[in-house]
């Protein structure tokens, strides 16, 4: 993977720096600066970010197949970063649905096919709790 720094190390994020569809790495180190390793596009596959509010169902039909996953804020130890899933979508370059049910009962829905490899932001995930 190409990591060979050494450290004292507390914490790694796992998160899209640079919008190319793979997550990258934050690592914190105690007694330096984070080191960022940043992917180079390495992908050809489909993916979709969905950012929706904190603890939301996030379902996405694809091919034939339901995905399902629930936004957090959670990535390892130590680490967090914006309400957010990730999907990977191996060969698939559409999405044929998209559906968001957060917490309290509140839905989003999108059932028309659409382009993956894309970020799509449903409800106001910055200000659930408003």
């Amino acid at each position: 993977l190409g990591l060979a720094t050494t450290g004292s190390y507390r914490s790694t994020l796992a998160q899209d720096f640079n919008n190319d569809g793979v997550p990258d790495l934050l690592v914190s180190d105690v007694l330096a600066p984070p080191h960022l390793y940043l992917s180079k596009g390495c992908t050809k596959n489909g993916w979709l970010q969905v950012v929706a509010p904190i603890n939301s169902r996030v379902e996405i039909d694809v091919d034939g197949k339901t995905k399902v996953d629930w936004s957090t804020t959670h990535s390892g130890y130590a680490a967090t970063h914006e309400p957010m899933v990730h999907f990977g979508l191996g060969e698939n370059e559409i999405v044929d649905a998209l559906r968001v049910t957060d917490p309290y009962g509140n839905s989003w829905e999108y059932e028309h096919p659409f382009q993956a490899r894309r970020r799509v932001i449903v409800g106001n995930p910055a200000g659930f709790w408003d």
